[in-house]
């Protein structure tokens, strides 16, 4: 009977193995891929960090942040679902698996990573949009900037009364096409003018101590601005249509009996089966009627391929940038590689800015969606009748409006894009997308001591690098503030 069972469990695991080969062909990671494209504008400052970091310090950071990245943006993507759970959410997330005192401070670093996220997309439209017309004609570099961020502002306005995310997917989509098309103008720019063979080894030779080691403070910041985005990673992945919405019945199929992976998106009860008997291949002998089925890891896989190819595409595109933008103007590359005097074409130079003005509103749209939806949700239950029977429509309309408002106001006072790159990166990136994800996956997965010590020394290391950003990019922000007019460039 035993030998009988085990050829059953056998036959059962082969089925089962075959039907998931056969439906996974229909799954595509293009849309996915589409929707966490990681490319930003982070991407534009990257040859004026290599101006002070040098030939070597340079490219060596952009890969270091790159493979961080990628290793807890995996995490992320595996802890879309766990605990039995499908968090829809970043803060959802921190708040089950780390608790109630987490969440407050995880609270804090989110709405300054979306906050300062936005400003710094802000000012990146604005130079981007007075490029277009510095090169045709219609404006000098020394006009004011403020107007033209003022027009993006009240563009934001108008589409940040979409209810929520979903409802602006379109974004999403938008803003990985835009991305990767100024990205490929800037490559293509750039590369155009490597035959300059600019740049050296150290940097920029002539600053003092001091003015070099705030100036490569806040490159680092930069760098870490261009892998900030794993505050909406999760949101983005709850976008993601389940595959599994398409299978047949639980009660059609057969189930494997293997724990929860990466290769498996099936899940079984193994847990709740413990003191039942095992076959002699050593898995839980159980019936039908126990097993269940927990379709959102398929969701969880797709998106692990989404964030591997979009992130290395990511790399590649950055690392070439950076290298390209340093090698063709050297330690007098601009701040915002594509308002670089004398870049190229015409067209292309207006192609290239038109993308960045665009992914830029797209962009707005995935940061300041999350915190509409965390403060709205207040809102409505504290004043449910401020508006009558439209109260909802009527507060999103107020407090929308506002905020979208404020931001741009503050963003007009401090047009400093790449300083307030690296603020963002130094105070976004070590507790967003090192911190928080190290801790949920240590906290949910079984590991090995040593994993946890290396990964806790990579968060150590990396909250040091933090820390020295913010000081750089502070300073330099108040070095520039202390020249700087209101309304003025």
């Amino acid at each position: 009977m035993a030998k009988e069972a085990d050829v059953a469990d056998k036959e059962l695991y082969n089925t089962t193995q075959d039907v998931e080969k056969a439906y996974k062909e229909k799954v595509q990671v293009v849309p996915p891929v589409q929707r966490s494209a990681m490319i930003g504008a982070g991407m534009l400052g990257l040859p004026d960090a290599l101006s002070y970091l040098g030939w070597i310090a340079g490219p060596a950071m952009i890969t270091v942040f790159y493979l961080v990245s990628l290793l807890t943006s995996l995490f992320l993507a595996d802890l879309h679902c766990a605990n039995g759970e499908r968090y829809a959410t970043y803060r959802k997330a921190v708040h089950s698996i780390l608790g109630d005192k987490v969440i407050k401070l995880m609270t804090v670093f989110q709405v300054c990573s979306w906050t300062l996220c936005i400003f710094a997309y802000t000012v990146g439209a604005g130079i981007s949009g007075r490029q277009v017309l510095v090169v045709t004609g219609h404006m000098s570099p020394d006009d004011n900037l403020w107007p033209i961020m003022l027009v993006f502002g009240a563009i934001e306005c108008v589409i940040s009364q979409l209810p929520s995310l979903n409802d602006a997917h379109w974004s999403s989509a938008v803003g990985a096409f835009m991305s990767m098309g100024y990205s490929l103008v800037t490559l293509g720019l750039c590369a155009a003018k490597a035959y300059n063979h600019q740049g050296t080894i150290g940097g920029i030779p002539d600053l003092t101590p001091a003015n070099r080691a705030f100036g490569i403070m806040n490159s680092l910041g930069a760098i870490a601005f261009a892998y900030s985005f794993s505050a909406v990673l999760m949101e983005i992945e709850d976008t993601i249509k389940d595959p599994n919405e398409d299978r047949p019945p639980a009660e059609a199929l057969p189930r494997t009996l293997s724990r929860p992976s990466a290769r498996n998106g099936w899940v079984d009860l193994a847990r709740a089966s413990r003191g039942t008997e095992a076959d002699s291949m050593g898995r839980p002998r159980l019936s039908h009627s126990s097993l269940s089925l927990y379709t959102p890891y398929a969701v969880v896989n797709i998106m692990k391929r989404a964030v591997l190819v979009s992130l290395t595409v990511s790399y590649l595109l950055y690392i070439s940038v950076a290298i390209t933008g340093y090698m063709a103007f050297g330690n007098s590359v601009n701040g915002q590689v594509l308002a670089t005097p004398n870049l190229g074409p015409v067209w292309a130079v207006v192609l290239g800015n038109v993308m960045v003005f665009a992914h830029m509103i797209s962009a707005v749209q995935v940061f300041s969606q999350p915190f509409f939806v965390l403060c709205e949700g207040k809102l409505f239950k504290r004043f449910p009748d401020a508006f009558g029977s439209r109260s909802q429509l009527g507060i999103r309309l107020v407090f929308r409006t506002s905020y979208v408002a404020l931001c741009t106001f503050i963003s007009c006072l401090i047009p400093f894009f790449i300083q307030i790159m690296g603020l963002v990166g130094a105070i976004v990136y070590w507790p967003i997308t090192v911190l928080f994800p190290i801790l949920m996956w240590l906290a949910i997965y079984p590991h090995k001591w040593f994993h946890a010590a290396g990964l806790q020394t990579v968060n150590v290391l990396m909250a040091l690098v933090a820390i020295a950003a913010a000081t750089g990019s502070v300073r330099l922000i108040i070095t520039n503030a202390s020249s700087y007019t209101l309304f003025k460039n």
